[in-house]
């Protein structure tokens, strides 16, 4: 982060042993006293992606391929089977309702439409957002997400923008 490059990086998990290497070198930012921070940023995230490659990523159970992948808001992250959706909507669910709180409950939910890109949030504290997905393809993943907000907050709707009632 403050001006050393990754060179390489070696990962094995012989023998049961998780063995983590990595070469370094110094660059001319290393001994840069000047504020030159999108040049240290360039860097790190230069680093990161060496150290987390797809080529490297794709051999291991590593999440961190996944992880890129959600990131990019033209991946649509969608399920194989109406169980298999089910059964992640009711697990975040339910750690919405066990950890969190009433008032954040409508907000945390679409906060994981967002993560799977089925939304765009438009407005957090008005709970606004804008559904992202294809009406031809996605038909299925809509009616889904409408219902399953409905059981609630009312949805109202203006133009492409739908807002949740809060709770009272």
């Amino acid at each position: 982060m403050i001006g050393i490059k990754v060179i390489d990086v070696y990962y094995s998990k012989e023998f049961n042993h998780h063995y983590f290497r990595v070469k370094l070198a110094t660059t001319d930012l290393f001994f840069n006293t000047r504020e030159v921070r999108n040049e240290r940023l360039a860097l790190a995230r230069e680093n990161i992606n060496h150290i987390i490659n797809f080529n490297r990523v794709i051999e291991y159970k590593s999440p961190h391929l996944w992880q890129k992948l959600a990131e990019d808001n033209d991946v649509i992250i969608n399920f194989n089977s109406d169980q298999a959706r089910n059964r992640w909507i009711e697990r975040l669910e339910g750690d919405f309702k066990k950890y969190g709180t009433k008032e954040t409950f409508l907000l945390k939910v679409l906060k994981s439409f967002k993560r799977l890109h089925w939304i765009r949030i438009e407005n957090e504290e008005y709970l606004e957002f804008q559904i992202r997905l294809n009406k031809e393809k996605y038909g299925s993943e809509i009616k889904f997400l409408k219902e399953y907000l409905s059981k609630y907050s009312k949805i109202l709707q203006s133009n492409d923008i739908c807002y949740l009632e809060r709770f009272k």
